[in-house]
């Protein structure tokens, strides 16, 4: 399922600063007024990231490695089988560490606990809830977290990032005639608040739901996920000259 256009727009102000200024150091004529500027375009996703999880304990630390493998590799199979694509999934982060069987200072060790993450980008969003039912049945033991997202992220960053300028551009206009000003061209423009690749950053602007399967659950779990939408933000920061007062 792709989205079309954006669904809705929401248009403010992070924080104002405001600097009329002609300090040591600077032109006479230089002064000057700087604003933050923020643009929230909301869309709904048509992409689910998946950060999955396979746990495996034995008393061997050969037989738990051998036993996540199995796993990890029918949640592989899985995936393809819902449409996802091999270059969408990745494994990382394989952990081994001991299993006690209680924390305290007499510990009995009864073995290894074997641990290999997995993230799936699923593009087919309407096959979300059987993957994710599949995955827990296939032996994922944790779901870590979930994130929407838009294929179209380009599209609507530069969307937001050019109502972000409008919102700084307003602003500076409207805070400058308070005080008897008027603005010319900007003299300083900084964009924030970059964002990164799928698994390079996991903290970019996509809605998320963080989770863990309970023991069992598998015989019960039934997902009900409502997509909504996703905000795809921009915040800019903008220094724009004062324009000099008339002779």
């Amino acid at each position: 399922m792709r989205c079309g256009r954006c669904v809705g727009f929401a248009v403010g102000v992070l924080f104002l600063t405001c600097a009329v200024s002609a300090n040591a150091g600077e032109q006479p004529d230089q002064r000057t007024i700087t604003v933050n500027g923020r643009a929230d375009v909301n869309v709904v996703p048509d992409q689910v990231v998946i950060y999955a999880a396979v746990e495996t304990r034995d008393a061997q630390l050969t037989a738990a490695m051998q036993s996540n493998d199995k796993s990890v590799q029918r949640v592989l199979q899985l995936a393809l089988e819902h449409a996802v694509d091999e270059k969408d999934i990745q494994t990382d982060r394989l952990s081994i560490q001991p299993w006690y069987k209680h924390y305290s200072e007499n510990q009995e060790q009864l073995g290894f606990i074997v641990r290999k993450n997995i993230a799936i980008v699923l593009k087919e969003i309407d096959q979300f809830e059987a993957l994710l039912s599949g995955l827990i049945e296939a032996g994922v033991s944790h779901i870590d977290n979930i994130r929407f997202r838009t294929s179209q992220l380009r599209e609507y960053k530069d969307e937001a990032r050019t109502l972000a300028l409008k919102a700084a551009k307003e602003k500076a206009t409207a805070m400058a005639a308070v005080l008897g000003e008027k603005i010319a061209r900007p003299t300083e423009i900084i964009e924030r608040n970059s964002q990164s690749g799928w698994l390079a950053n996991r903290d970019a602007n996509f809605a998320s739901n963080d989770f863990m399967n309970a023991p069992g659950a598998a015989d019960s779990y039934s997902p009900t996920i409502s997509l909504g939408q996703i905000s795809v933000t921009a915040e800019v920061r903008v220094t724009f000259a004062l324009a000099d007062a008339p002779e």
